[in-house]
């Protein structure tokens, strides 16, 4: 199952990396956040990262985009080292387990992203990561991003847009169905 992750569900792993690892590493710090919202989506994301332990084929790719996303900062910020760490282990386990599987033409990325112009995206990386996800063949693309969500769903994309939370569910059927 490949799984693309948006720079905004990347950046909550990167900042509460004990906690979403928790049930892989055996930490128990307990809640990290008192925000219910936030945490329905970390311990979605929790889950999602437990049972690619335990599953097969689970692959989150990390395109040059997305990347250069995550590591681009307002002048004069920096990266922490929790940001750095996480997203140099994100871009290692995708080269080690999909990039020469699933290598993304840019050729093919420009004419995936063509109709997607008609969707008017809030942020602009926000199209060309659909679009590699399109070339890749995600078949889920998570966001916490409402309005992606949203504006994703007119468009008949050829996977599912969810926040991480909206998609524990399906999945769960996915993995009994190919059990």
């Amino acid at each position: 199952m490949l799984i693309f992750m948006d720079a905004n569900i990347v950046q909550l792993v990167a900042d509460y990396e004990d906690f979403v690892f928790g049930l892989i590493s055996g930490y128990d710090g307990g809640a990290p956040t008192i925000d219910q919202r936030l945490l329905k989506e970390l311990e979605a994301l929790q889950t999602l990262f437990y049972w690619e332990q335990v599953g097969d084929g689970w692959l989150y790719p990390a395109t040059p985009g997305l990347m250069k996303e995550l590591c681009e900062r307002k002048p004069g910020e920096k990266l922490t080292r929790e940001q750095e760490r996480v997203y140099e282990g994100f871009l290692k386990a995708w080269q080690d387990h999909g990039a020469a599987e699933f290598p993304l033409d840019e050729k093919n990325v420009d004419i995936a992203e063509r109709p997607l112009m008609d969707i008017k995206f809030k942020d602009l990386p926000d199209r060309r990561h659909v679009a590699d996800a399109i070339v890749l063949g995600a078949d889920y693309f998570l966001t916490n991003d409402g309005e992606m969500i949203s504006k994703s769903k007119q468009a008949n994309l050829p996977f599912r847009v969810r926040r991480p939370s909206e998609c524990i569910h399906e999945m769960l059927r996915g993995l009994f169905l190919y059990t």
